[in-house]
């Protein structure tokens, strides 16, 4: 499964193809009675992937050989190695025809027959036509494309509106979208016009997320705002993206909590761990490393959940807070703690997404 419009953001200066499981038929799909407009989160048990709700109750059974989560009322899911579009019944909405395909994003799906990428409508009905390998979701009007080795932006009616210009470029978020030529990174914003001049931040740099961006600049990290402007100083080894109004950011090993202004919320004491390295807020909490504890604190910097996992334990991962749960893994079997840190679903999953209303738009889904 391609995660259009999903790709993870990550420093710029995205394919994730999953395993495949035995093939199953349409018609051996077990019917779910009811739907739901409660958040589900996908699982996967025995090589095979379902939806459960908050009480670890499976509102779609596990029987699917991939399965993306919920995005606009519509899940991509694997069957037999094609893939098509579940609703909240577990029913195939759209068949499963295609051999990839990606969110429902802005009303539009990609998905590829062939060598080629289209996009449809909830309908199933192909709305765009494309000649290219690669796309992305759509977001802020525009989808990113790779045509040969650079990187452009359609509208909704297929045409170019961004030439494909770009070594590597990322999807837009609100309204800006960072990309990469010889000059080096910077921002752009719909018109295709460079708000982040390229070449004034070095090859390290976040999406926006709140109305600010992380950038590197020098060896130090900072913030710019949408209009370019340095409203942080570059003056940290690393700061993480804005999230409920607070950014992790470092110096020296130690991490605290500034807010926009740029003033210390929480002061720097925490370290950072491949364990419980999120360090960003979620539903009023952060994971942060404290005194090589895993812990969640509020954010006044209160420690809000002690947890026994050991930061240096890489068997065991913590993941952010969505709607209550946050994924937990503990010898290599995902299950949810709640907001006590009592684990209230069981580590019983090979893998675990986070809890979601199936109708949300996509970008607000997940971060």
């Amino acid at each position: 499964m391609k995660l259009l419009g999903a790709m993870a953001l990550s420093i710029c200066c995205g394919i994730n193809t999953l395993a495949q499981s035995s093939p199953a038929t349409e018609n051996s799909i077990p019917k779910i009675s009811q739907s739901t407009n409660a958040p589900v989160a996908h699982v996967a048990t025995e090589g095979k992937y379902g939806f459960i709700d908050k009480f670890g109750k499976y509102i779609i059974e596990p029987q699917f050989d991939l399965a993306g989560d919920f995005a606009e009322g519509l899940a991509a899911a694997e069957l037999g190695k094609k893939w098509g579009y579940i609703d909240t019944n577990g029913s195939f909405a759209i068949k499963p025809v295609y051999d990839e395909a990606g969110d429902f994003a802005e009303g539009l799906a990609a998905v590829k027959i062939g060598e080629y990428w289209n996009y449809i409508n909830k309908s199933g009905k192909a709305v765009i036509e494309t000649q290219f390998k690669d796309v992305w979701g759509f977001s802020d009007g525009l989808a990113l494309f790779m045509a040969g080795e650079k990187r452009g932006y359609i509208d909704k009616t297929g045409k170019v509106v961004i030439a494909p210009q770009f070594d590597m470029a990322f999807p837009f978020v609100e309204g800006r979208a960072e990309v990469k030529n010889a000059e080096g990174c910077g921002f752009i914003d719909t018109t295709g016009k460079a708000v982040v001049p390229l070449g004034s931040i070095d090859d390290g740099a976040e999406q926006f997320s709140e109305g600010l961006a992380n950038v590197k600049i020098g060896k130090k990290w900072g913030f710019v705002d949408k209009s370019g402007n340095l409203v942080i100083a570059a003056q940290f080894d690393y700061a993480f993206k804005f999230s409920e109004g607070l950014a992790a950011v470092g110096n020296g090993g130690k991490y605290g909590f500034i807010d926009s202004a740029g003033k210390f919320v929480i002061e720097p004491q925490f370290t950072s761990s491949l364990v419980c390295a999120n360090m960003a807020f979620s539903d009023g909490l952060s994971a942060v490393d404290l005194k090589n504890k895993c812990v969640f604190v509020s954010k006044s910097g209160d420690v809000e959940i002690q947890t026994e996992f050991d930061p240096q334990d890489t068997g065991r991962h913590i993941r952010h807070f969505s709607q209550g749960l946050v994924p937990v893994q503990i010898d290599d079997k995902w299950g949810y703690m709640d907001e006590t840190g009592r684990l209230a679903i069981p580590a019983q999953f090979s893998e675990a997404g986070h809890f979601s209303f199936p109708d949300q738009p996509f970008w607000l889904r997940d971060f």
